[in-house]
């Protein structure tokens, strides 16, 4: 899970990806495969990745399911001298689109094996026929930055949606469905393994990945942050409610880490969108602050925390170090929190004693933080990204 806002490209991504897994008879009349891509990432930062393609697709610069059997039979029928141009032409532009990015730079690529006329030649010499889908795989390593502490990989667009299947030291392992053309989560990888006295570079990783998780990730709680700042223009209820929400999501962070309580991110998410409405709703309507409000502060920051701990668990965090990245990751997070209201400071909070700070800057601004975290509701509930 990732918290944010609705995005419909990797929704219509996912919908596709249903109805190929669901219904691959009514897709193409010839065999559709969906796309996997392998990498395995060694502890000095070399990586090699397999992914596994339909050749003649790859060539037409489609996926196997928009590919028709007729125009798969017109590129075998045709000059072979055609289909290696057209291979070629494929190969170069998936060196180009191609992305190993880490936070300290794009990977460099070494090494490469792209799909060919023997790849061709070698499916149909056993014997495959008349299956038309010809498997192939494409190869290609090189070294990630030496002091890179997260991945993520893109893919062509062409390729369409693909499962992206990460084997990183440690014995850590992670994949994700990755919708086409866009970039998959941020991973965090440990290159090596910390010893005794690294303890506090370990620590300083997760609470990168933590803050990343706020900012500038994590729009659904900056929009929840803003509107405990907007409420109150003293400093003290603000240190009050936030201080209640860093508790509450710690205590639900640390207990579904650790497997004491769990629920599905189709009940957190849209619970996390509607506490903003209610949030930004409150200031909206009610001017002095209520005691109560720090209670259901607090019983939105569990639920919250419950989100936490869903992107931290797709880190992929081996257990001898999991309370360290537990303390490093909640400490991140914290920074995001703090940086998003200083951030707040900076932007209004010289007009917090004006008469018309209310009326000017908190109903407005959480009237906007509320239509959209209602929008986020609805969509949340009857459009869920998977």
């Amino acid at each position: 899970m990732r918290c944010r806002g609705f995005n419909w490209g990797p929704a219509l991504g996912g919908l596709a990806f249903v109805f190929a897994v669901l219904l691959p008879g009514t897709a193409k009349s010839h065999p559709a495969e969906f796309t996997t891509l392998q990498v395995q990432v060694e502890a000095d930062g070399h990586f090699e990745a397999s992914l596994n393609i339909d050749i003649l697709s790859f060539a037409l610069g489609q996926t196997s399911l928009k590919t028709s059997n007729e125009e798969l039979e017109t590129l075998l029928a045709g000059p072979r001298s055609t289909l290696a141009e057209d291979l070629a032409e494929a190969g170069e532009h998936f060196r180009h689109e191609v992305v190993v990015r880490t936070d300290a730079g794009d990977a460099t690529i070494t090494a490469w094996t792209l799909p060919d006329l023997p790849q061709v030649d070698a499916v149909f010499a056993r014997n495959l026929q008349p299956r038309i889908l010809v498997p192939g795989e494409i190869i290609f390593s090189g070294t990630l930055p030496a002091k890179a502490h997260t991945l993520a990989i893109r893919l062509p667009y062409v390729l369409g949606d693909t499962v992206q299947v990460l084997e990183l030291p440690g014995g850590i392992s992670h994949d994700e469905p990755v919708s086409a053309g866009d970039y998959s989560s941020q991973v965090l990888i440990a290159l090596k393994a910390p010893g005794k006295w690294d303890k506090m570079t370990a620590i300083g990783r997760y609470i990168i990945v933590g803050f990343h998780h706020i900012v500038p990730e994590g729009q659904d709680h900056i929009l929840f942050v803003l509107g405990l700042f907007l409420f109150s223009a003293r400093i003290k209820p603000l240190l009050w409610q936030v201080s209640a929400f860093t508790v509450a999501h710690s205590i639900t962070l640390g207990l579904a880490l650790y497997g004491v309580v769990r629920l599905p991110s189709s009940i957190t998410e849209p619970l996390i969108a509607a506490s903003i409405v209610f949030v930004a709703g409150e200031n909206i309507f009610v001017k002095d602050i209520k005691p109560w409000r720090y209670a259901v502060v607090f019983c939105f920051g569990l639920v919250h925390g419950l989100g936490f701990a869903s992107a931290f668990a797709n880190v992929g965090l081996p257990r001898e170090n999991f309370l360290i990245g537990l303390v490093g990751f909640n400490l991140g997070v914290e920074c995001g929190q703090l940086a998003v209201i200083i951030g707040a400071f900076l932007v209004v909070g010289w007009f917090r004693n004006r008469p018309w700070y209310r009326r000017r800057i908190v109903m407005p601004a959480s009237t906007i933080i509320a239509l959209i975290a209602l929008i986020w509701t609805f969509q949340r509930i009857f459009w869920p990204v998977r």
